[in-house]
């Protein structure tokens, strides 16, 4: 499906309400691996109450009985429970916190060690809306998810009132992107977004030298967490304005066909560090744009397989979406000498 305009995604008040009905339809309970028990009727015993298990949880009870999980699954439910009850204290002391997530309606989602420092998605996306520019009504943000789990979330804000036109007709948004990692650090920055075909960019802002924020554990924590992403979100949405810049003038700047090699093997190095089949396929739909090239082109073809392309794995689709963000608000050029992509002051995206 073609985006033709912002109206076709959610509205970002109508997905942070499903997805705080999401994050309270679940309870995290912390719960020692010694009262842990699997039936032989298929049932998890949990502190003495039984309760159904759904399958992601069944992979999670079998990763921590160190069992695989497709032999786990198809073996006799006695055997299984044995195995499983035997191993787990094998691996886990009796006292190991776990963490299980159980539904309302008292089936269990997942069964993992905790993750301290874990931020709800649902709190991080009302700051960055708390964060946008005056001149942006909330209420026409649009959302663009990239990718989401139990722990992680991979999205854009998206404004059609920060709007672009490298070429005419071809209409670019900006907005803001956010990263919940599944260790629980978010990041943040400026996202542009190409309606035509769904591409988006995404860069990082720094405030105070750093790029990813992680939620403390002491007095006020959450407070100060909440600040610090709040001022993250502002200067994300104010870095629209470097970022339409850097998009005329990618548009303007010519891209010779020779050059498309060199910087194809440049894309495994800094900022970029993909495979050489990540890169095969950002060449192959940078040769499929024409003869008459720019570096806007270049910059669009790595979108495309950062958004789209799924024989791509996805922490190097993240990685070209996130190095498109970095040439989208640096100067990019080709080294006169080796002919590789130069970004500005590159860096490394991991």
């Amino acid at each position: 499906m073609h985006i033709s305009h912002l109206n076709d995604a959610p509205s970002a008040n109508d997905y942070l309400k499903a997805l705080e009905y999401e994050e309270s339809s679940r309870e995290f309970k912390p719960v020692s691996a010694g009262k842990l028990l699997l039936a032989e009727g298929g049932l998890l015993q949990v502190e003495g109450e039984l309760l159904e298990i759904a399958a992601e949880a069944m992979i999670d009870l079998a990763k921590l009985a160190q069992i695989p999980s497709d032999y786990f699954k198809d073996i006799d439910p006695v055997l299984r429970s044995i195995s499983f009850n035997h191993r787990l204290f094998q691996f886990h002391g009796e006292d190991e916190t776990l963490e299980v997530t159980v539904s309302n309606d008292n089936a269990i989602l997942r069964v993992q060690r905790p993750q301290f420092g874990q931020f709800p998605a649902s709190q991080a996306v009302q700051a960055l809306l708390e964060s946008v520019p005056e001149h942006t009504v909330s209420n026409d943000i649009r959302v663009v998810e990239y990718g989401r789990g139990d722990r992680r979330l991979d999205l854009a804000l998206i404004s059609p009132a920060l709007e672009a036109e490298p070429h005419r007709g071809d209409i670019v948004c900006g907005g803001v992107h956010l990263t919940i990692e599944e260790n629980g650090a978010v990041q943040v920055g400026p996202e542009s977004f190409r309606l035509v075909c769904r591409n988006g960019a995404m860069a990082r802002v720094c405030p105070g030298g750093k790029h990813r924020l992680r939620r403390g554990q002491g007095q006020n924590s959450d407070r100060k967490f909440m600040t610090t992403l709040r001022e993250f979100g502002r200067t994300a949405w104010r870095d629209w304005d470097h970022v339409k810049q850097g998009l005329e003038s990618l548009a303007r700047q010519k891209l010779e066909h020779g050059d498309i090699g060199p910087i194809m093997q440049g894309l495994r190095r800094s900022p970029f560090f993909i495979s050489a089949g990540a890169a095969r396929r950002v060449e192959e739909q940078l040769r499929g744009l024409g003869s008459d090239l720019t570096f806007y082109d270049l910059h669009n073809a790595i979108t495309y397989v950062g958004s789209h392309d799924h024989n791509v794995l996805p922490q190097y689709r993240h990685r070209l979406r996130l190095g498109a963000g970095q040439l989208a608000r640096g100067r990019a050029g080709v080294c006169q000498e080796c002919r590789r992509l130069m970004i500005g002051a590159a860096h490394s995206l991991n």
